[in-house]
């Protein structure tokens, strides 16, 4: 087949040697994210925003940005991050593997004046982290760690958790001013360990 426009795809280069990894190499860590452009905010006036108000969103290629008004306020915004609490190495294994939550993180690029004050962390309905002291804003779209300290973008869940079912990570911003967010993506990292069925 030629590999020029519209003319097919490339040959493919046939079988490669398969190497099968211990489970445990496979599984951790697992890092799970979704697009910044999957956030939603709870609050009406962002979902469906008047003309003259000041409030608008869009979705685009690279994220969700948000825009508020001039006069200080808090909104919440929400991501679903696909999560597996726990799987089976075959269909008849007495093991199952749980997962467990290490950290989440958010990648977002904001005016000064638009700060992500809070970062909550639910599994299911249950919240098992919260932060409500953050004064976050600025470029933070590649920010993970410097030296190995993680970065003001990376948030530790203590005690890493067993999870249960879906996790949600919600986000209170600020906007102190008339000012803008845009989200880029939400990260969770999980653990599996074995555990007898």
């Amino acid at each position: 087949m030629s590999d020029e426009i519209g003319g097919g795809f490339p040959e493919h280069p046939g079988p490669t040697e398969v190497v099968i990894l211990p489970v445990s190499d496979l599984l951790n860590p697992v890092i799970m994210c979704t697009h910044g452009h999957s956030v939603v905010c709870e609050d009406p006036q962002f979902l469906n925003p008047q003309p003259g108000s000041g409030y608008s969103s869009w979705r685009w290629g690279g994220g969700g940005t948000f825009s508020s008004p001039a006069n200080p306020v808090k909104k919440w915004f929400h991501f679903a991050i696909p999560s597996q609490p726990y799987f089976r190495t075959g269909l008849n294994s007495p093991y199952v593997y749980r997962a467990h939550i290490y950290g989440v993180a958010l990648q977002f690029k904001s005016d000064p004046k638009a700060v992500v004050h809070s970062v909550h962390v639910y599994d299911q309905y249950v919240k098992i982290y919260w932060r409500d002291d953050l004064d976050l804003s600025g470029d933070l779209t590649k920010q993970w760690q410097s030296e190995g300290v993680p970065g003001p973008n990376v948030f530790i869940v203590n005690g890493n958790p067993q999870i249960w079912g879906p996790i949600g990570l919600s986000v209170g911003v600020i906007f102190h001013t008339a000012s803008s967010i845009t989200f880029t993506a939400a990260y969770a990292e999980f653990q599996y360990f074995q555990a007898q069925s």
